[in-house]
């Protein structure tokens, strides 16, 4: 099987790029298509993939035109797709005649559709980005926001002493910006990250998880009236056996990560919903050799 990713990453998430690679070291034929001066006709041609991946804010005219028709098997993220937005994305794949084998949502199941296979795959932590080790001096604790225009002040138990990081170019009153690479790259850097605001895909998105197995400290939200039941809900669906010591909780929730909740989880998902089981027995393979290490980093 050869598979053509779109690269749909975003300031909060690498999932496209990190599909690839599990599936890439899972013996797969994976590529990002990330060079936006090629047409589709001149990728698709070259490149003849049996599966396309991409988010549907990506799926342009170009791209429908070339693949009407076509053989090859396309999923979609529809990630945050509207009800009337899903309806018209649905008649024009139907009217081009192109085969959208599922569509993958994270949280909430879209509206909307009414032909089209819906399957949901989480945010994960890419165990693929490399991240920074803990110095001897380290910051106590990274504040995490998302939007610029919402930074409230962090609760006291944060102390005086913190950088202020918002996910967005924009840095606004933040102290630095950075990408969830960026971040993961730079997390060695903090003893602690609390992530604060009430955007779901943000509190219970990949960074929450990215940061849960990297830090020597902990990684927390802060709750809000607003985001408790988001989060509350998150927390008991992927970590119902969470226990109450502080410790004890976060060492459950790094071992759950990366034993369930790595975008090599996520692309055994892709593809057992594709039926290629020999992929997910090799991608299983992949989790325990990465999580053992990662698991048990050496000091």
């Amino acid at each position: 099987m050869k598979i053509l990713f779109t690269n749909y990453n975003t300031e909060t998430s690498t999932e496209a790029t990190s599909l690839s690679f599990a599936l890439r070291n899972a013996g797969v034929e994976s590529q990002v298509w990330d060079d936006p001066r090629m047409s589709a006709f001149d990728v698709f041609d070259s490149y003849k993939p049996d599966l396309f991946v991409t988010s549907y804010t990506n799926l342009t005219e170009d791209i429908i035109k070339r693949l009407s028709g076509d053989k090859c098997k396309v999923v979609l993220n529809v990630c945050c797709i509207g009800e009337n937005e899903a309806k018209s994305l649905e008649e024009t794949l139907l009217k081009a005649n192109i085969n959208c084998v599922f569509a993958i949502y994270r949280f909430d199941k879209p509206k909307g559709f009414s032909k089209i296979k819906l399957v949901q795959i989480m945010p994960a932590a890419d165990v693929f980005l490399p991240a920074s080790q803990p110095g001897n001096r380290q910051i106590p604790f990274g504040v995490l926001y998302s939007d610029p225009n919402d930074m409230q002040s962090p609760p006291e138990e944060v102390g005086d002493v913190y950088h202020k990081i918002v996910m967005n170019r924009e840095l606004s009153q933040a102290d630095v910006a950075m990408n969830v690479v960026d971040l993961v790259n730079s997390c060695g850097v903090y003893t602690n990250i609390l992530m604060m605001g009430n955007d779901q895909a943000f509190l219970c998105g990949q960074p929450f998880f990215d940061l849960s197995v990297r830090i020597t400290g902990k990684t927390a939200i802060n709750i809000t009236p607003e985001n408790q039941p988001c989060v509350a809900s998150f927390m008991e669906n992927l970590f119902p056996d969470l226990p109450e010591t502080p410790e004890a909780a976060k060492e459950y929730i790094k071992s759950t990560i990366l034993y369930r909740h790595t975008y090599i989880n996520r692309a055994e998902r892709l593809m057992k919903n594709l039926g290629e089981e020999g992929v997910c027995e090799n991608l299983r393979k992949l989790r325990d050799s990465i999580r053992n290490n990662l698991q048990n980093p050496r000091s």
